[in-house]
């Protein structure tokens, strides 16, 4: 498959995605929908990857869930990284920072893309914040200035620009491919992003 096929394949997955999200009915309310566009030069350091994703966040009406789909693509021909796990970490944009919760739990030896991932999390999905300690020591509280225990904490968070995605592979175990969590009203369109 050609290298344009691929990115018009991507970008039409990408709006199915966002479709999906919006115009669900069990998922649609006035907060959200969120997008993070995933890309390698969004890790700290930059890693160079041809691994490409977005993932989507959309909370219920009734503020108890949030349906979450995450889709990574390979970009190009060759097979790619080996994805072990994704997750939402509390940090500003260039910073790193602890989990907050799992998006896709860790899978030995990994899997390459695609992949495609949609679940609903709620309250209970959140790690507590004793458990979100990173080795350097950081929990949420200390990383961005409060802690994210719950949804209406990592909404608040994420309208802070303090939440990101992060997927990482077997050959970058500290993250393959990043990016924040915006709101879509705020300006971020999901969008595949171009080869780098």
């Amino acid at each position: 498959m050609h290298k344009e096929d691929k990115d018009m394949k991507m970008r039409k997955s990408a709006i199915s995605i966002v479709l999906t999200c919006l115009f669900s009915g069990s998922v649609y309310s006035q907060e959200g929908p969120f997008v993070a566009n995933l890309r390698g030069s969004e890790e700290v350091p930059q890693v160079e990857s041809t691994a490409r994703g977005i993932a989507l966040f959309q909370l219920n009406e009734d503020s108890t869930e949030v349906t979450y789909r995450l889709s990574v693509h390979q970009v190009g021909q060759d097979e790619g990284a080996r994805l072990t796990e994704a997750q939402l970490h509390c940090a500003p944009q260039g910073e790193t920072g602890p989990v907050v919760a799992d998006l896709l739990g860790q899978v030995r030896g990994g899997v390459t893309a695609p992949l495609e991932v949609s679940a609903t999390m709620s309250d209970a999905n959140i790690i507590s914040e004793e458990d979100q300690t990173a080795e350097d020591g950081t929990t949420c509280s200390t990383a961005i200035g409060t802690p994210v225990t719950t949804l209406a904490e990592l909404l608040q968070a994420i309208e802070a620009g303090n939440i990101y995605v992060n997927v990482s592979s077997e050959q970058n175990q500290e993250g393959e491919i990043r990016g924040q969590v915006v709101s879509i009203t705020a300006g971020e369109q999901p969008t595949q992003p171009p080869a780098e």
